[in-house]
């Protein structure tokens, strides 16, 4: 599926803060744990998708299937420039922009999807 707009692919280290004993003029960070920000996926809406099949299970029966789903940054003939491998991904939220019958704008939904990691490709 393509989307127009990709937000979230950040990842920061947590750092645990160690004083050693009998010097009281630093202390050591020390890394404990990788973790990994929201990702927030934006289109034009499309009815009939497999990715919208997938939120429909989780929304409606609360059965949460994790996937792994690749996201590609494409250049102007469509050719992968750079990838990202979502691993684990669950849906969190999935909005659809308001209606309006006195504006002719493309209705976008937004999907906000957690991970359990992401690899770049």
């Amino acid at each position: 599926m393509r989307f127009q707009s990709v937000s979230g692919l950040k990842a920061d280290i947590e750092m645990e803060t160690y004083k050693e004993g009998g010097n009281n003029m630093f202390e050591y960070q020390l890394p404990v744990r990788v973790k990994f920000s929201d990702i927030s996926l934006k289109r034009g809406l499309l009815v009939g998708s497999l990715v919208t099949d997938w939120l429909l299970v989780a929304f409606n029966t609360f059965t949460f299937l994790p996937m792994d789903l690749t996201i590609e940054l494409l250049n102007d003939q469509g050719t992968p420039l750079m990838g990202w491998m979502l691993m684990g991904a669950l849906p969190k939220s999935w909005s659809i922009s308001d209606f309006d019958a006195e504006n002719s704008r493309v209705v976008i939904e937004q999907i906000d999807l957690v991970v359990r990691e992401f690899l770049i490709l």
